[in-house]
């Protein structure tokens, strides 16, 4: 057995052989060109996958929404002050009998149009008539007499004492037809003026007290239109000023009133004015106690920019609108988009507003559709709604 072989052979397999420089190198590169290929692979795969998260966003992307639009453009913009009122009969008045008694003859129909000084209601005068009959036969009797003194006082058989007592005698005959009279008058309701009656309060045969209400007499000729106006208007209004109004009754029809009172004082509560115009109604179409859409014209703005009420937002914290504006998506295209614009409002008028701050001559405002925008959405306009100025509204 040889010992050198054996030594060799053992140290071999006990220690550890030792690695040279340029393999230890070798690893080294080989590792790290692993490390970064596998870095590679990672960024490529996110790059990827966010690729495709944009694809994804993109096709789930709401498709634009089609609105419609208007350009501005500055025009005139009539002031009408507007107001909710109410009609009333200038003359109208609850009738009722001056004196008591019972009720023997109703001699109008409910709703019925009178004149002045038609009979309306009868009361029993049968006692007053007497008195009446009773008054005349003894101012006959005195007249006679009268004449008979005269006639001696001339020819100097009567006492001037003695014609005087004729003469307040017949005097005393003619005051007692005229209390009877009046007496008769009082058991009879006549029509102050001409009108229109209501139902009758009362029926034949019952008895009424004075001052018992019998019927209700409007003239509806002649109304007043009462409304209220707020304070600011105050320099706008006149005397005799023309008003406009409408009635529920008759939604598509116009009627015209003066204004004949305007308040001295405005309302402490609500600081607005009291005022009362006069409508002439002949054929009486309108009634007391109907309610009115009150428009009082007072002239007209130049160079004014209005939008229509329905693109306006209105909130506590401002009132905003739309504006249609071109931008370039997300692939460089060109595109329109919904800018929310705040703006300050002023006066309205045919569906009209005036916008006193935030849009100029030349914007695009979105007239319809807005309800789902927001700021920045995609829009397409469909045919543009025509951009003239506001329908003037009838003229009283």
């Amino acid at each position: 057995m040889n010992y050198q072989d054996s030594t060799s052979v053992g140290t071999l397999r006990g220690t550890p052989r030792a690695v040279s420089p340029v393999k230890r190198r070798v690893v080294i590169i080989a590792v790290g060109v692993i490390a970064l290929a596998v870095l590679g692979g990672l960024l490529t795969f996110q790059s990827i996958r966010e690729s495709m998260s944009r694809a994804r966003l993109a096709a789930n992307r709401p498709a634009p929404l089609s609105v419609t639009s208007e350009i501005l453009t500055p025009h005139e913009m009539p002031e009408i002050l507007s107001a909710v009122g109410s009609l009333a009969a200038i003359t109208r008045a609850t009738l009722s009998v001056e004196s008591g008694g019972s009720v023997t003859r109703i001699a109008f129909t409910p709703g019925a149009h009178v004149k002045k000084g038609d009979l309306l209601v009868q009361l029993n005068d049968t006692a007053e008539q007497a008195d009446l009959a009773n008054f005349r036969a003894q101012q006959r009797l005195a007249e006679f007499a009268l004449g008979r003194s005269k006639q001696l006082t001339q020819s100097g058989n009567a006492t001037r004492a003695q014609l005087d007592q004729a003469q307040s005698q017949y005097d005393v005959a003619t005051a007692g037809i005229a209390r009877a009279q009046a007496a008769i008058a009082k058991k009879s309701l006549r029509a102050p003026f001409d009108g229109d009656l209501g139902l009758n309060l009362v029926d034949v045969g019952e008895f009424v007290n004075p001052g018992t209400p019998v019927a209700q007499l409007s003239d509806k000729s002649r109304l007043y239109l009462h409304f209220t106006l707020p304070e600011q208007s105050r320099p706008s209004i006149a005397i005799d000023q023309p008003v406009a109004f409408t009635v529920d009754a008759f939604p598509n029809r116009q009627f015209n009133a003066k204004i004949a009172v305007i308040d001295p004082e405005v309302d402490e509560n609500t600081r607005t004015i009291p005022v009362h115009a006069i409508a002439e109604n002949k054929d009486g179409p309108i009634m007391p106690g109907m309610s009115a859409s009150v428009h009082v014209d007072t002239g007209a703005t130049p160079n004014v920019i209005t939008v229509p009420e329905i693109a306006i937002s209105y909130s506590l914290a401002g009132n905003t609108v739309f504006l249609a504006a071109e931008d370039k998506g997300a692939d460089g295209k060109q595109v329109v988009k919904a800018k929310k614009t705040a703006v300050r409002t002023g006066i309205s008028s045919d569906g009209r507003v005036v916008v006193l701050k935030g849009l100029k001559p030349g914007d695009r405002v979105i007239t319809s559709g807005q309800v789902k925008l927001f700021d920045g959405s995609l829009v397409t306009l469909r045919e543009e709604a025509p951009a003239g100025t506001p329908a003037q509204p009838a003229r009283p």
